[in-house]
């Protein structure tokens, strides 16, 4: 798979209409999955750059995921989180209590 981190950052700029275009009251499960992906994929960008920053789009895709009752789909952040945990040396405390912040959440 090719990995344009340029082009893909270019794309971050368009987050906020999309956020904006998910409050009109008739949207549909399929943009705000849409949304919830758009936060993963984002999260993965920034996993080598900055883990909270990260941590917080995978939180984001959860919560998007859990408002169209899609729970798999919403652990399944929490496992991208957890593994992320494992295979960082320079994980600090904040971002430990975003994943247990997490589980919390999803957990419920």
């Amino acid at each position: 798979m090719k990995r344009n981190y340029c082009s893909a950052k270019l794309l971050l700029k368009y987050e906020a209409e999309m956020e904006t275009s998910l409050q009109n009251n008739r949207t549909t499960p399929d943009k705000r999955s849409k949304l919830a992906l758009f936060y993963k994929l984002k999260g993965d960008l920034l996993l080598d750059e900055n883990i909270e920053e990260a941590f917080d789009c995978y939180m984001k895709s959860a919560l998007e995921y859990m408002k169209i009752s899609l729970h798999g789909k919403a652990f399944e952040m929490l496992y991208l989180m957890t593994n992320a945990m494992d295979g960082s040396p320079h994980l600090n405390q904040k971002a430990i209590r975003k994943l247990s912040t997490a589980f919390n959440f999803l957990s419920q």
